[in-house]
């Protein structure tokens, strides 16, 4: 037992012990205080040791994440993200100079060494249709397309980027 329990059951025992003298029933409540200073204990373990098994199971998965697995998608990310979010702010300056590299990273992912594990049907096919996508988003970007759709397209293509983020999740 720690040694903050043991001072906690000393004044806890002489207290108890004075109550026993008093009117002779300290011993069940002295059993069931240290009862439950010892159920107190045990339950403060097991969240310190449910913790630590928390930090190393995330630790060991996310040094396999499908980035590190396959860096292009990583790469496509990192344009999807940049150019999604600032337009959902109303921001469409990104998305309409980088509609060409979007466009690139989409079609670099189809020709990327895809691992086995995400070589799937479902997964080229969305990739596939990401590749379409993005081409016709960026015909859209020099045809001086809207914002608004432009914003429509840039959220289908963003679907089917987490379609396929969701599709490799499943195969882990």
């Amino acid at each position: 037992m720690d040694a903050a329990i043991r001072v906690a059951s000393k004044a806890n025992l002489a207290y108890l012990n004075k109550q026993t003298r008093l009117n002779g029933t300290g011993n069940k409540y002295l059993y069931l205080l240290l009862l439950t200073q010892l159920l107190n204990y045990c339950l403060m373990k097991i969240k310190l040791l449910a913790l630590m098994l928390f930090v190393l199971t995330s630790a060991t998965m996310s040094a396999q994440s499908v980035g590190e697995k396959w860096p292009a998608i990583k790469e496509l990310h990192t344009v999807v993200s940049e150019t999604f979010h600032p337009a959902e702010e109303g921001n469409f300056a990104p998305i309409k100079s980088r509609s060409q590299e979007l466009y690139d990273k989409s079609a670099a992912l189809l020709k990327s060494d895809i691992p086995a594990e995400y070589r799937t049907t479902a997964i080229l096919g969305a990739a596939e249709r990401l590749q379409l996508k993005s081409r016709t988003l960026h015909k859209m970007v020099v045809n001086k397309a809207t914002d608004a759709e432009l914003m429509k397209a840039l959220t289908e293509l963003h679907d089917i980027y987490h379609e396929i983020g969701g599709l490799c999740s499943d195969k882990k």
